[in-house]
């Protein structure tokens, strides 16, 4: 269950797995339906916002109810049941994908898809390059980037995000 709300979220937001599976509680604003990576979790060790639309935020919500007592929102064992706020180990969701694929013999597949498969779809919605390298807290080399841009494009980042569910919306529909 709490492995396939990390797939959920991950799709939904573009995010790394592992850095999901690090995240507490007081990283997400409900009012403002943001989710932020801080630095001390993110790949590029800088605070990422992340904005959650509807399907994200349905995920957070349903993450609460089961974990909201616990400091992370992952938290839990493979396998085995929530043990306690034990914080869900970076592999377990790589594990659990391992072995359904396994199981049901499909070819392999990794977390890492999760994220090629939001950037490209995300690209085929209409969100451009640099928006989804944006939303995917990608580190952007540019020296404007580095040195002058501190604009947080949280505006555009939650517009992407509304095309970006709408779009997930879509393909929900029709495989329904």
């Amino acid at each position: 269950m709490i492995v396939s709300l990390v797939v959920k979220l991950a799709l939904a937001t573009g995010q790394r797995p592992g850095e999901l599976s690090r995240i507490m509680w007081a990283n997400v604003d409900f009012e403002e339906k943001t989710m932020t990576i801080p630095n001390s979790v993110s790949k590029n060790k800088l605070d990422h916002v992340v904005p959650l639309d509807d399907i994200a935020m349905s995920v957070v919500n349903s993450l609460y109810k089961i974990t909201g007592e616990y400091k992370h929102l992952f938290t839990g064992k493979y396998r085995g049941k929530l043990s306690n706020g034990k914080i869900l180990h970076n592999n377990t969701a790589s594990n659990v994908i391992r072995d359904f694929c396994k199981q049901k013999n499909i070819s392999k597949f990794i977390t890492r898809d999760i994220r090629r498969t939001f950037k490209t779809l995300a690209g085929k919605a209409g969100i451009s390059k640099e928006l989804r390298d944006r939303l995917q807290n990608h580190a952007l080399k540019d020296v404007s980037s580095i040195h002058y841009d501190r604009y947080d494009y949280l505006t555009e980042k939650r517009a992407a995000m509304k095309v970006w569910n709408d779009y997930l919306e879509l393909i929900i529909k029709v495989e329904a």
